[in-house]
């Protein structure tokens, strides 16, 4: 329904009852629409809480990026192999805007055939 922040808090401002709207924000999506580019993420960030769009966050979909950043291609990534890269995913899942949702890991599985390295991967971050 809307594909930027100010178009999400638009309709959710319009809505009848806004505050049975909340947001979920996916990694990969924000990433392939341009919404930030790696290294941006504090700019990013901040234009959320400007705009009071993490005030209604409820879930992180979680995942990097096998493309980069406004090729408008939503192809998930394993956490730290793709364009988002490490550092980025790191600074993202330790922001505070996160903390407050549920995050849910929406990777490919590993050689395994389990995502125990990422989550632990993830786990080593926080």
């Amino acid at each position: 329904m809307g594909t930027t922040m100010e178009e999400l808090i638009q309709i959710r401002k319009l809505s009848r009852y806004p505050e049975h709207i909340a947001f979920c924000f996916d990694t990969c999506h924000a990433f392939a629409s341009g919404m930030w580019t790696t290294g941006d993420e504090a700019s990013m960030l901040e234009k959320g809480r400007l705009l009071g769009y993490w005030d209604a966050l409820a879930a992180v979909h979680f995942n990097d990026s096998k493309y980069p950043s406004g090729s408008c291609k939503d192809r998930h990534a394993r956490i730290g192999q793709g364009y988002i890269g490490t550092k980025a995913m790191q600074e993202l899942l330790c922001a505070p805007e996160f903390h407050q949702a549920v995050v849910v890991l929406e990777t490919e599985s590993g050689e395994d055939g389990t995502h125990r390295g990422d989550i632990e991967l993830m786990r080593s971050w926080l």
